[in-house]
């Protein structure tokens, strides 16, 4: 049975890979069929994956962002950036694979009246999950701000550009769009606003300078955290951040996140 939230309970899927869409010789996009995640997971939450379907190499799984889902098909995307052994191996796999998944996993984003205005901030894969909102939810206006190290690394954002209402573009090497970090362009972004919400994921000084910009122009802000987890599921406290508040307290960012109302978060002690 699901549990109070609607959540089904956690047990690991058969994702089988459906297709394997390479956007840049480092970035993949990945849509493996797992109905019962698909139809569950709602935008900001995650799926974490085994990256081979034989074997106990590597052993623990990764945390991907789900990127959006297709409820006819049954299908779930995620993005993958391919750093590492285990992200790569996930680049190799053979259509049809099936690799044993859990999700969807932990906290997503709020519910956020159809009527405000939303701009999302997204920074490298955090573009993820802010596809999956931006595709999945209606509102008065979406604003999009991108950013990524080259024009190449702007992976969805012809996606990102048709499903909301402006795009502008951040590039540390100015190939494309504003020439440094993608917080410059948030002020801005806000100025033109009347009452919007701010949602972020991407690098973790990223998401805390928005979350300095919306505190001093008290604008509602929810940051969406990758980390790597080890159990994915609260038990092993290896994904754990400082809260804001009482010292020494924390949070989990595979259970009590990913998302987090960015004035639950202890930035000071994260830096």
């Amino acid at each position: 049975m699901p549990d109070a939230s609607g959540s089904p309970p956690i047990k690991d899927v058969a994702a089988a890979l459906q297709t394997a869409r390479w956007l840049s010789p480092i970035h993949i996009l990945l849509t493996f069929r797992a109905p019962t995640i698909a139809t569950h997971a709602v935008p900001g939450q995650f799926v974490h994956l085994r990256v081979t379907p034989v074997g106990t190499s590597p052993l623990l799984r990764r945390p991907f962002s789900i990127a959006g889902t297709n409820l006819a098909d049954g299908t779930v995307r995620l993005l993958v950036r391919t750093i590492g052994r285990g992200t790569a191996m996930l680049g190799e796999l053979l259509l049809g694979a099936e690799l044993p998944a859990l999700g969807p996993l932990g906290r997503g984003f709020p519910d956020v009246r159809p009527d405000r205005e939303v701009v999302l901030v997204a920074g490298g894969v955090g573009v993820a999950p802010l596809l999956f909102y931006a595709t999945a939810r209606e509102h008065a206006r979406k604003v999009a701000l991108y950013g990524a190290e080259t024009q190449l690394a702007l992976v969805l954002a012809d996606e990102l550009a048709e499903t909301c209402d402006r795009l502008l573009p951040a590039t540390d090497d100015g190939t494309l769009g504003h020439h440094g970090f993608v917080t410059d362009l948030l002020p801005t972004a806000l100025d033109d606003l009347r009452d919007p919400v701010v949602l972020a994921c991407g690098p973790r000084p990223m998401m805390a300078k928005t979350a300095e910009v919306c505190r001093r122009r008290a604008v509602e802000c929810h940051v969406s955290f990758e980390a790597w987890l080890g159990c994915g599921v609260g038990a092993c406290l290896g994904c754990v951040i400082p809260a804001a508040g009482e010292p020494d307290r924390y949070v989990r960012v595979c259970r009590d996140g990913p998302v987090f109302d960015a004035e639950e978060i202890g930035w000071e002690a994260l830096r």
